[in-house]
């Protein structure tokens, strides 16, 4: 259903918000 991908892809978002900042500190170390 739509929400069901909705939900899908809200998921993915909150997934990428976590894993940029975690990803730029390494680069920063």
């Amino acid at each position: 259903s739509l929400n069901e991908l909705a939900k899908k892809a809200k998921e993915m978002n909150n997934s990428l918000s976590i894993d940029i900042p975690v990803s730029s500190q390494e680069f920063d170390i």
